[in-house]
C-alpha cells in the first residue's frame, strides 16, 4: 500500500511540474507591465516594460503594411511548423500550444547544430 501510494505521489508531482502556464510571466509584480517577445530563432519571453509606454504603443501603431507582413511571416512559420509534425491550434497567434511548438523546434534544431559541430570534430580528428 506505501508502495502504490508513493508512486501516486511521485506522478501527481511530475503532473504539476509540467503543467506550466505560457500564457502568464513567471513572477509577476503587482503593479509592473509585461509584453510577449517572439523571435524565430529564440525562446518566447516576457518583457517587464513601462505601462504608460504600452499604453501609448498601442494609440499609435504600425503601419498596416508592416502588420500584414508580420502576419504573413508568422503564418507561413505556423505552416512551416505544422508540416514537420508540431501540433496547435491556429486560434490565437500567440497559443500556448504554439508557444510549446516553437521550443519543441529550437530544441530540435540545438541538438542538430550540437551533432553537426560533432561530427565535423570526429572528421577533423581522424583526418589528423
Amino acid at each position: 500500500m506505501k508502495h502504490r501510494l508513493s508512486i501516486l505521489l511521485f506522478l501527481l508531482g511530475t503532473l504539476f511540474s509540467y503543467s506550466q502556464n505560457l500564457n502568464f510571466p513567471s513572477n509577476v509584480k503587482a503593479g509592473k507591465c509585461y509584453t510577449k517577445t517572439f523571435e524565430y530563432d529564440k525562446k518566447f519571453e516576457w518583457l517587464e516594460v513601462d505601462c504608460e509606454e504600452l499604453r501609448n504603443s498601442h494609440k499609435i501603431s504600425c503601419s498596416a503594411i508592416t502588420a500584414e507582413q508580420n502576419r504573413l511571416k508568422l503564418l507561413a512559420y505556423k505552416k512551416k511548423l505544422n508540416n514537420l509534425g508540431y501540433n496547435f491550434t491556429n486560434e490565437e497567434e500567440y497559443s500556448e500550444s504554439f508557444i510549446s511548438a516553437h521550443h519543441k523546434y529550437l530544441k530540435v534544431q540545438e541538438k542538430a547544430k550540437r551533432k553537426a559541430l560533432r561530427l565535423e570534430r570526429k572528421k577533423a580528428r581522424k583526418s589528423k
